[in-house]
């Protein structure tokens, strides 16, 4: 099973992960979603973003942007990232990821 976790704003895909104050985080199981929960990290102490989601099991986090320090200590605490992620509703982010069609939007980088 893997856990997706998507930062939000308004009901859409935060713009920067390091500035993440609530993430949806999806449970996945093959192709379907089998629950989805809002969690708030610990916007105080940044740095500890990797190992909130690595105590959440959070195995995946989408976003449209985020520093490459922070996308490299989420891999190093076995985090996929995937950055460059247009800003949409997280219930289509998800659509596309289970369906193999998440891209990167080159103007998003």
């Amino acid at each position: 099973m893997k856990k997706v976790a998507i930062p939000v704003v308004n009901g859409k895909l935060g713009e920067n992960l390091d500035r993440c104050t609530r993430c949806m985080i999806f449970e996945i199981d093959g192709k379907n979603i089998r629950g989805a929960i809002i969690r708030i990290p610990p916007h105080q102490r940044r740095k500890q973003l990797p190992e909130w989601a690595s105590e959440q099991g959070i195995t995946d986090m989408i976003a449209n942007h985020a520093s490459q320090e922070l996308i490299r200590r989420l891999t190093s605490a076995k985090v996929h990232c995937f950055v460059g992620i247009h800003t949409q509703p997280p219930e289509e982010i998800m659509e596309k990821f289970l369906n193999g069609h998440l891209k990167p939007d080159p103007d998003e980088l």
